[in-house]
């Protein structure tokens, strides 16, 4: 055999290896953070930790509880809930910042809003739509598969699954979700999913188009090299939800 076959082929066994052990630790990390009361609770405070949260407390969608400072997590708990229902889903963590930003992600297995957004979008069943996209995302495990296609990302669940505590392997989670690999594709695929959802939750076609509507006029920008467009979502929804 050629020298440069060989190694070319050692090459690849070494990386697929790796490609294995990390999507090893990244289960690992998963599942100790998401699946247990101490590493949800270590979980959530260091998500917390890094943007800064009204209340960081663990806490799930389905639990209701809330605290003098914890009104807007309550406020996504419950609206989370029926559409976790919908969805037979368990519900996921959340973890309400302090930020001023219109904004909410989804990490493994946990939603993160920020107090900017439940400001600026009142009405509940707006609200429901972006939940509900989030919700879709974890559905389709898009934060689990961006860190599978992120090499920083996996470095950050292999130190997740070597960490000698639950704070510090929490944290190193929290910089693999940081640091996942998600565009315009999983974008599209949450949208599709959760427009599907909604009608089981009691969401009208018009309160979709105008949670879109809501946010263009406020000038939240859409970013559409990695999300749809407004138009292209006030189309979806408004398509989706009014079908019989």
């Amino acid at each position: 055999m050629h020298p440069l076959r060989l190694w070319l082929m050692v090459v690849a066994i070494w990386l697929a290896s790796v490609s294995l052990a990390a999507a090893a630790s990244l289960d690992t990390a998963v599942a100790r953070y998401t699946a247990t009361s101490d590493g949800q609770a270590a979980y959530v405070q260091a998500v917390a930790a890094h943007f800064g949260a009204v209340d960081n407390s663990a806490s799930k969608a389905s639990s209701g509880a809330a605290d003098d400072d914890g009104a807007g997590r309550a406020r996504v708990e419950r609206l989370l809930r029926p559409l976790a229902q919908a969805a037979q889903l368990e519900p996921p963590l959340i973890v309400v910042t302090a930020r001023d930003d219109a904004n909410t992600y989804a990490l493994p297995g946990l939603i993160v809003v920020h107090r900017g957004l439940l400001t600026l979008v009142t009405d509940d069943g707006e609200l429901s739509v972006l939940l509900a996209h989030e919700l879709g995302h974890l559905a389709l495990d898009h934060p689990v598969r961006g860190i599978r296609r992120s090499q920083r990302a996996l470095y950050f669940t292999r130190r997740a699954a070597r960490a000698k505590t639950l704070g510090e392997g929490a944290q190193a989670l929290v910089q693999a979700a940081l640091h996942a690999d998600l565009g315009l594709h999983e974008e599209r695929a949450a949208d599709a999913w959760a427009a599907a959802l909604l009608p089981r939750a009691g969401i009208t076609p018009a309160t979709a188009v105008a949670l879109w509507t809501h946010l263009e006029a406020a000038g939240i920008p859409d970013d559409t090299y990695t999300h749809p467009s407004y138009a292209e979502r006030k189309k979806l929804y408004g398509h989706a939800l009014s079908e019989p």
